[in-house]
């Protein structure tokens, strides 16, 4: 069973890199390059049912909607959040986050810079993904079996007051 989980985080590695190395190669956004990541986006969330919001999304596509197409997929992978979009020097900086408001200092984020607003958006989705996948923690082995009474703490729970 982990062996399969360890296959799974590193095709996810895999697939999601190779799409981030379209999104840096990317001079203009496609509707190939879009619903690539719209699907990978899909085959990797846990959540199912979320065909009515994949729809949504192809349809943003489908109008060439590039920036809300991107803030849409952003909100459909719901593990990470966009905390912060600044335009510098011509590029736009996207910064993502765990989906918990945990102050800056706390949370993990991921920065990504592109020339265009959409591909910083999805860029760094998809660099938080691929890093997520590198560097998910695998558990080596589960407690089965009732614990021995000799290794409970006793706690008082009385209120004296």
């Amino acid at each position: 069973m982990q062996t399969r989980t360890m296959q799974a985080d590193a095709e996810t590695e895999k697939t999601f890199g190779a799409l981030l190395d379209c999104v840096r190669q990317a001079g203009r956004v496609t509707p190939q390059l879009m619903t690539a990541i719209l699907d990978a986006a899909h085959a990797h969330s846990a959540i199912p049912h979320r065909t009515h919001q994949a729809k949504r999304i192809r349809r943003l596509i489908d109008a060439a909607a590039w920036t809300e197409a991107a803030l849409a997929i952003a909100e459909f992978d719901r593990s990470r959040a966009v905390r912060r979009i600044t335009h510098e020097d011509g590029e736009w900086c996207c910064t993502v986050g765990s989906q918990w408001p945990v102050p800056d200092w706390l949370d993990e984020t991921i920065v990504f810079s592109h020339e265009l607003l959409p591909l910083a958006i999805v860029g760094a989705l998809l660099d938080a993904t691929r890093q997520g996948a590198a560097a998910a923690p695998r558990a080596a082995s589960v407690l089965r079996g009732q614990p021995h009474l000799s290794d409970a703490a006793t706690v008082s729970c009385d209120n004296f007051a």
